[in-house]
């Protein structure tokens, strides 16, 4: 559930929501969550079925306009067309059963087609929803999310996600031309930004000299549960769906243990798992204040688990089997660019620390309307004009 209002919801308050607002992504999360409760609408690829859908939280049928461009099977035309580059093939966009099917649909996000597809959605959007025709600001959130599933397949130092970043290049190279044309060269900003980064291959890391241990999740998970029933006696004592760890409240209760108390106990258990360098729990840490302090601004209170551990530098959970991921409150997880173009900002490169969570605020003085409700972000007021 979206616990706050988002730029976009601000922007619709300040212009009596006659501000257009419309998100278009892979992942229906990231349309959905980056447009915010009042979108004028969100679409999502389906994997299934190779179209753009949406909810009916924002109308009861789909556009004319995005029935015609399913109707076209953008998908499609990508079914047989290997990705490569220089003869190499990186990955074969096929299916089993010889035709384009959801084996295939799945298959093209693993690719720089995902991205393609998107683009032309987001094209087509633009011309038939008129955003950018009139003096009233519109938002237009764009989710690249086949770089997040190539990244997590092949690794940040593979051939694939170097293919990928010079193909998305030249996709943001199209947009801008597309909105040069299509709004105006000088009547539009735009903002890059990623919400994480991700960790090499245990096999990347590894050939660079690196100590990259993998983490096995489940004998940790296993050793959890073993000791809290020597301890307490037996019982499911964690949920399904760890880790992280969240403990079964029930089963604190029929035996009487204090969630504290439990914690304690294993948390004492995963410090001696290979891998593990410390954990956050509640009422107790064991961790440096600077690593314990990124973990806790990705809790919520309720919703997140009760106890939260940190791997090693370049350590993986399960990443013998291949392939990466992120989480982590590394350098390497953390940094992700953070560019603003367009007439509001100082052209220049800045060194200061700063946040994906600037956005929001920066963005909202440049537009003179309230940041979101609960932004906690800084205004990074270097990059912006001054009238």
């Amino acid at each position: 559930m979206l616990m706050s209002s988002t730029l976009a919801d601000q922007l619709r308050l300040a212009t009596d929501n006659r501000a257009k607002v419309f998100g278009v992504a892979i992942k229906d999360r990231a349309a959905i969550f980056s447009t915010g409760h009042t979108a004028s609408g969100a679409y999502w690829y389906d994997r299934e079925t190779g179209r753009f859908i949406t909810s009916r939280y924002y109308g009861d049928e789909l556009p004319g306009w995005v029935e015609a461009f399913n109707q076209r099977k953008p998908a499609d035309r990508y079914y047989g067309q290997d990705w490569e580059t220089g003869g190499k093939v990186f990955f074969s966009l096929t299916s089993r059963s010889g035709e384009p099917d959801e084996e295939f649909y799945n298959r093209l996000v693993f690719s720089p087609y995902g991205n393609e597809i998107v683009l032309a959605f987001a094209q087509e959007l633009l011309r038939r929803e008129g955003l950018g025709r009139d003096e009233v600001t519109d938002f237009l959130f764009l989710g690249f999310s086949s770089n997040d599933a190539v990244g997590h397949r092949w690794g940040p130092y593979s051939e694939e996600v170097a293919d990928m970043t010079l193909r998305t290049d030249e996709q943001m190279a199209a947009l801008l031309e597309f909105l040069d044309e299509r709004v105006g060269t000088g009547n539009y900003w735009l903002v890059l930004s990623a919400d994480h980064g991700v960790a090499p291959t245990l096999a990347q890391a590894r050939e660079q000299g690196l100590l990259a241990k993998n983490v096995d999740a489940r004998g940790a998970l296993e050793r959890v549960e073993q000791a809290l029933d020597d301890e307490f006696g037996e019982g499911d004592w964690l949920l399904p769906g760890t880790p992280p760890l969240t403990l079964n409240r029930v089963t604190l209760e029929q035996n009487g243990v204090g969630l504290r108390r439990a914690l304690h106990g294993a948390g004492g258990v995963v410090l001696g798992v290979e891998g593990v360098r410390g954990y956050v729990a509640a009422g107790e840490v064991r961790l440096e204040p600077e690593l314990a302090n990124a973990v806790r601004l990705s809790l919520y209170r309720g919703r997140s688990p009760d106890l939260y551990f940190v791997l090693e530098p370049f350590a993986l959970v399960n990443g013998e089997r291949g392939g990466t991921t992120h989480g982590s409150p590394y350098a390497y997880d953390t940094q992700v660019p953070l560019i603003f173009y367009g007439p509001a900002f100082r052209a220049g490169v800045y060194p200061e620390k700063v946040s994906p969570i600037d956005l929001a605020p920066t963005l909202a003085a440049a537009l003179r309307i309230n940041p979101p409700a609960l932004s906690s972000g800084n205004v990074l007021a270097p990059a912006l004009k001054t009238e």
